[in-house]
């Protein structure tokens, strides 16, 4: 059974894992460092948005009567986000991979199994 507090570092490790993908796909490829720049940018206010719920999810459960109704809005919108950022991620790497040589894109995803693998093992 998965716990609730194994969810949020599930998702962490799955934004990081995408965000080192969308790195070296984006450094790999050589493209400008403009366009780049523009995925990341992206997605800072999504980091905000999630420092901001991270807050209001403390405040909620502080609160000396728990609301059920906002702790579920707050839930459902958290989820929203990580879809938006998701979709954002997957978007940035098919823009990479589209700049990419088949060889090249042949490269990257051997260095990411590679980072994969030391990832997992630490």
């Amino acid at each position: 059974m998965e716990t609730q507090e194994s969810k949020p570092d599930k998702r962490r490790k799955f934004f990081k894992r995408a965000a080192i993908a969308t790195l070296i796909g984006g450094i790999a490829a050589g493209i400008g460092f403009k366009a780049f720049a523009q995925a990341v940018k992206d997605l800072l206010p999504v980091r905000e948005k999630a420092r901001a719920a991270r807050k209001q999810a403390v405040e909620l459960l502080a609160a000396d009567r728990i609301d059920r109704g906002a702790i579920e809005t707050l839930r459902a919108e958290q989820l929203q986000l990580a879809e938006q950022a998701s979709k954002r991620f997957t978007q940035a790497l098919a823009d990479v991979a589209e700049v990419l040589t088949p060889a090249q894109r042949k490269q990257i995803a051997e260095r990411m199994e590679t980072f994969g693998r030391r990832w997992r093992h630490g």
